[in-house]
């Protein structure tokens, strides 16, 4: 085996072709043998170039091919306990190479001192390998134990093959063909590349004295190998009686062989057209009509002049088609037609819509794009920088732009420094959102109209900052509902037409509302704290916003829904702890479900997750974007919503996503009546008692910041709930205990915080007795789902009921019976009961509904099956 690879390494190290050519025919050019391939050798003379009417075309080639085999004898009682080991090795080698240049319809110049520089333009293509394959068998007598008698071993066979292959094609000036006189130089490269070193070994043992040591062994090893470009030069003279043809061969050695065979044609003199310059220009945002020079970088979405200048060096007109391309991605910008006098220069524009040029179509940074302007076979390039987008961050209620502080790591891990993240609030002096200055603020807010203008300060200075004409929006809960408004209201069209913010990602949105809300303001309200974020967080307010804030411009609109917890305050309706399913849904197409509460969902992994698949846009999809936005209203992209009281159906557009299509529509909210609300003021390191009276089917909801504590205890003093300070539970804006039992109960509050601390309890009692309960929700081994719901008023069972359930809003609902055959228990207990048909991977919206004496009931579950 050292065989091999001593061989291996001269192959890897050695030059592709090694020996110098003839030196009347060919010679090879001595130098850095590293250097481009594509290095002119011929120099242009210092006289001025007049116009040639000669063309050129053929092929160079050159080739090696080298063999070699032998048998050699290799050990004989090396070692001292053999009495005899002898043995063969068996090696056969094969090099291949091979390089060609195809020269195709090149011309130059003529200059006054009579000699002619052609530049050779046509493909080049090479490849190479190097196989190696290597047998050894030997055979040793030894004695396997003392007393044994001498036995006969036989050894090893194996084979190893390396093979080192790779191929090459560009299209590109490659060498130059210089005439003067009878004397022709032609100087040209051949590439290097990459190899692919494949080493296989077969080992088998057999006679040996341990039977385990006979089994035969396989291995496979790969690596990496690199053949060297190389340069040449061939020298000669034309012949008189054809001096249209220059051809000849050489084979300086028994292994190379070099051929040329070049043809020169008359042409017609009329030349042909040349790209002689290409400029890129973008708007300098805010001005929407004046192109200055890219400098140093666009942003992706930015629309790009690109001026391409064609020359005509005929003495006759000349009429073209420029076509622009990006290079790296390959994908075509456009066309444009061109005539241009005899001898003179004409410009042509092409619009570029860059979106989606900062990402490939598989969601990675490519920045550094390559734009080409081509015609009549002649093309120059322009190199660009395109960074994505500038997010912005818009934050929700009681919150600030600190709770974005992470997302400038995630943005720079996804892409690099140059993706920008601007959170409003961040810098005051910009633009500040006042949606509640901490947990349970009491003091005035702005309201969704006055933030949004706040909101519209920060795109704006994003937009300078950034020269962006087009930013994307991520919003969390009530970030959304003021997004929306600065859309419907204030948002502007960029100079190509297509609005300033590209994508609304919404995480957590309570785009009809939250229930919180619908207790904890009126108690707010009656304790004379007038906070008009949370009044505008009503169901009933959102309602009436959703009426009014319809029109989407032409944004695609996303939401991340969590769905962990299983009521939202007052409601029993399956959500994030703030915002249930439904009002997160409402009727955008594009959505996706996290298992996190609500304060939790503008972490990392719904950022990679969720968030940036949908930013990071390659020029493919936004292509695909653009065409949808400009067939009108519809798909994605709805501009203006349907009424809030009509039950609509969406398709959802991702097939990826959990859910495939959902009825988005609000659950009947239970009759929920507040019966009392307190406000008590913590000192740091102090704590507080509040007093309720809990009626049954009542429950106490309140907020404070995450360093209070709190115990809900009975008038025994037992402790029957509690949410530790600075848990999980205790950073949700809402919190809410649930009466087991009606009485008189005690909130102990305990402020671990260094500040003093506001707390806002509102006792309620849903008045409405009916309750439905989805008290199980089972998958069978078939793929079924069991279901059971409770039904009871005033705590005893209900029979007679209607009692049916949708499963993510899709098709027939499916009834419940309560008689004793569908899994239901016994008959006529309030327990009902069926199964439903197999579910797909994923996640699932249960809705179950129920009518009875007069008054209804909703209950929400949230299904997740795992695939087979």
């Amino acid at each position: 085996m050292k065989a091999i690879y001593k061989h291996l390494s001269a192959v890897i190290s050695l030059l592709l072709i090694s020996s110098s050519l003839s030196p009347a025919l060919a010679q090879r050019k001595r130098g850095n043998t590293s250097a481009p391939a594509n290095q002119q050798v011929a120099r242009l003379p210092a006289e001025g170039p007049v116009q040639t009417c000669d063309i050129w075309t053929g092929k160079i080639e050159v080739t090696r091919r080298r063999t070699e085999a032998r048998t050699e004898v290799t050990r004989k009682g090396e070692h001292p306990t053999d009495q005899h080991n002898s043995g063969t090795n068996e090696y056969r080698s094969s090099f291949d190479y091979k390089a060609a240049f195809d020269i195709n319809d090149s011309s130059g110049s003529t200059y006054e001192d009579g000699s002619t520089i052609i530049s050779l333009k046509g493909a080049v293509s090479a490849e190479a390998a190097y196989v190696v394959e290597e047998k050894d068998s030997w055979k040793t007598e030894t004695d396997c134990f003392p007393d044994t008698p001498r036995i006969r071993t036989a050894g090893k066979n194996s084979s190893s093959t390396i093979t080192e292959s790779g191929s090459l094609a560009r299209t590109r000036d490659d060498g130059g063909l210089s005439i003067k006189g009878n004397r022709f130089k032609i100087s040209f490269g051949v590439p290097g590349f990459g190899g692919k070193r494949v080493d296989k070994q077969s080992v088998k043992f057999f006679g040996w004295c341990m039977p385990e040591a006979n089994p035969p062994h396989d291995s496979t090893d790969e690596g990496e190998a690199t053949f060297s470009a190389d340069n040449f030069e061939i020298v000669g003279t034309l012949d008189p009686k054809n001096p249209n043809v220059i051809t000849g061969s050489s084979q300086p050695d028994a292994e190379t062989t070099v051929v040329w065979n070049l043809a020169r044609r008359q042409g017609e003199c009329d030349g042909k057209l040349k790209i002689t310059e290409l400029m890129l220009a973008h708007h300098v945002f805010p001005n929407k009509t004046a192109w200055e020079e890219v400098e140093k970088k666009t942003v992706d979405g930015n629309e790009v002049r690109i001026t391409a200048k064609v020359a005509n060096e005929s003495k006759k007109p000349r009429s073209g088609t420029v076509v622009f391309k990006e290079v790296k991605s390959g994908q075509a910008l456009g066309e444009k037609s061109v005539s241009v006098p005899a001898e003179s220069e004409a410009e042509v524009e092409l619009l570029w819509d860059t979106s989606g040029f900062a990402w490939t179509d598989a969601g990675k940074p490519e920045s550094n794009r390559e734009v080409e302007a081509s015609v009549s076979g002649d093309s120059q390039t322009a190199e660009i920088t395109i960074v994505p987008k500038p997010v912005i961050l818009a934050h929700g209620l009681w919150s600030n732009g600190a709770a974005w502080s992470d997302y400038h790591n995630y943005l720079e891990e996804a892409h690099t420094y140059a993706w920008k993240a601007y959170a409003v609030g961040a810098d005051p002096k910009v633009a500040t959102m006042n949606t509640g200055k901490s947990f349970g603020n009491m003091e005035p807010t702005f309201s969704i109209e006055r933030n949004a203008q706040e909101l519209g300060k920060q795109i704006n200075h994003a937009q300078k900052a950034e020269n962006a004409w087009h930013v994307d929006l991520v919003a969390h809960s009530m970030g959304g509902l003021i997004s929306r408004y600065y859309i419907h209201q204030t948002m502007t069209d960029a100079p190509d037409g297509k609005p300033t913010i590209t994508h609304l990602v919404m995480l957590g949105t309570p785009n009809m509302g939250s229930p919180c809300a619908d207790v904890m303001y009126p108690g707010y309200k009656a304790l004379g704290f007038e906070v008009e974020a949370l009044r505008q967080l009503q169901t009933s307010v959102v309602a009436d916003f959703n009426g009014r804030i319809t029109n989407r411009k032409g944004v695609k609109f996303s939401i991340l829904a969590g769905v962990p917890v299983l009521r939202t305050c007052q409601k029993k309706a399956w959500g994030d702890g703030v915002v249930e399913i439904p009002s997160a849904l409402w009727r955008v197409a594009d959505r996706d479900f996290a298992p996190r509460v609500h304060t939790d969902i503008t972490g990392r992994e719904d950022f990679f997750a969720f968030v940036k698949p949908r930013l990071a846009v390659g020029p493919k999809k936004a292509k695909e974007q653009a065409a949808m936005r400009s067939e009108g209203d519809g798909g994605e992209f709805f501009a203006h919503a349907a009424a809030p009281e009509q039950e609509i159906l969406i398709a959802s557009l991702n097939p990826r996503e959990l859910l495939a299509q959902l009825l988005v529509r609000q659950a009947a909210d239970p009759s929920t009546r507040v019966e009392s609300s307190q406000a008590v003021k913590i000192a740091a390191g102090a704590s507080a008692e509040v007093e309720v009276n809990l009626a049954p089917n009542a429950g106490v909801t309140f907020v404070a910041p995450p360093s209070v504590g709190v115990s809900l205890v009975n008038a025994d003093g037992e402790i029957e709930q509690t949410i530790e300070a600075g848990s999980a539970e205790a950073a949700q804006s809402f919190k809410t205990f649930y009466a087991d039992k009606a009485g008189k109960k005690t909130l102990r509050f305990v402020n671990s915080g260094g500040a003093p601390a506001g707390v806002v309890v509102v006792v309620w009692t849903d008045t409405n007795r009916l309750a439905l309960e989805l008290v199980e929700v089972l998958t069978q081994p078939d793929g079924s789902v069991k279901l059971q719901a409770k039904l009871t008023d005033d705590g005893a069972g209900v029979k007679g009921a209607n009692v049916a359930v949708k499963i993510d809003g899709q098709g027939a609902e499916t009834a419940l019976l309560d008689d004793g055959k569908h899994g239901d228990g016994a008959a006529d207990d309030g327990i009902y009961g069926a199964t439903i048909h197999k579910l797909a991977a994923g996640g699932h919206l249960i809705e179950a509904r129920a009518t009875a004496n007069g008054a209804a009931a909703v209950a929400g579950s949230f299904l997740v099956v795992s695939p087979k």
